[in-house]
């Protein structure tokens, strides 16, 4: 199943760098006063992807296994 997800995860950003469009995050719906003053936001709604078109994707297996990939 983590497999799965990181391909599903790869697929999804690389779909968004072909868009322009950065997704939302999956059920979220009000802003988090934490991040309030910061650069940071999570995404209720899709926007326009605005300045260079980088992602990255990240996946954590219980045994240790981790894998990062930059795109």
């Amino acid at each position: 199943l983590l497999t799965g997800a990181g391909a599903a995860a790869l697929c999804k950003a690389i779909i968004a760098l072909r868009r322009g469009i950065l997704p939302p995050t999956a059920n979220h719906e009000m802003p988090l006063p934490e991040l309030a003053g910061s650069p940071f936001r999570v995404l209720a709604r899709p926007e326009a992807w605005e300045g260079p078109r980088r992602a990255a994707v990240s996946a954590f297996g219980f045994g240790g296994i981790n894998a990062h990939l930059l795109i």
